[in-house]
């Protein structure tokens, strides 16, 4: 698999994720459950390990992407 194709795949989860993670912060600052707060802040971990993986394969283009974003729920 060529590194172009590992960056495509791996944009479209991070994408995916961070849809996810748009969600359950807009859900929590509606409701202020923790378990939405709980969700929002493991989407954002997922988002970083996507960012470590894609560095394994010299891709920098998410963890430059996750630089941009701030944490949506403190």
């Amino acid at each position: 698999m060529s590194v172009q194709t590992h960056e495509q795949i791996l944009m479209e989860q991070f994408e995916a994720v961070l849809a996810d993670l748009q969600l359950w912060a807009d859900l929590y600052r509606k409701t202020r459950k923790e378990s939405c707060k709980i969700a929002a802040a493991q989407k954002w971990g997922i988002l970083c390990g996507l960012a470590m993986a894609a560095k394994q394969f010299g891709i920098s283009s998410l963890q430059d992407a996750l630089d941009r974003l701030t944490p949506p729920v403190k």
